[in-house]
């Protein structure tokens, strides 16, 4: 397996070098990369219902199309993003690609003494507060699926950043969700920083 840590914080870029990693290495891989402040819309989503535009272009915050389904997240120095890229299993439904991807994740939290489970489909959380979703996409017989890790993002941007408004607009586009959220660290028995939280996973 390749274990790559980006230090690149350009959402454009990392967003590109994922889907070069998928269409153009036949290992698996494991990834962990963080983005500067951006909101990362969905494939299918309608960009301007998911965005606060004044706030996005007050702060400079990026807007970037990834290739994967799912609702817009908001991104910043404080969230750690995963990614593994690995061969499809035969029979294996989107259920079980969440499942088999996410137990490494749950397993390390674990590790820390953080209480982390998969809930729902897609969502990871901690006493019911969601601190990551994970979208997926298939290829050429192979999977990526890529998470958010909020570990110390400003809760107030990522509210501020993801504003829907679906009076405005309607169609076939898909909306977010909007969950409570809560970052990693504030459930840590003994702190610890981004970075030492990347070195550990």
């Amino acid at each position: 397996m390749l274990c790559i840590t980006d230090r690149g914080t350009d959402p454009y870029w990392n967003l590109a070098a994922e889907e070069y990693l998928l269409c153009n290495f036949t290992e698996p891989v494991f990834r962990l990369w963080r983005n500067d402040s951006s909101v990362i819309v969905g494939r299918n989503q309608n960009a301007a219902a998911e965005i606060n535009r004044e706030f996005v272009e007050s702060r400079n915050v990026a807007v970037v199309r990834r290739l994967t389904g799912g609702g817009a997240v908001f991104h910043d120095l404080g969230n750690v993003n995963y990614t593994f890229i690995d061969k499809r299993i035969d029979g294996e439904d989107a259920n079980a690609m969440f499942r088999r991807f996410t137990a490494p994740i749950v397993e390390a939290l674990n590790k820390l003494g953080v209480a982390a489970r998969l809930e729902g489909r897609n969502d990871l959380t901690i006493d019911g507060l969601k601190f990551s979703g994970n979208a997926m996409c298939i290829q050429g017989g192979r999977v990526l699926q890529h998470g958010t890790l909020l570990f110390s993002s400003r809760v107030e941007d990522i509210s501020g950043a993801l504003l829907p408004r679906p009076e405005k607009y309607s169609g076939r586009c898909v909306q977010s969700v909007r969950s409570r959220v809560t970052n990693i660290s504030s459930h840590l028995a003994s702190p610890m920083s981004v970075e030492q939280f990347i070195e550990f996973l």
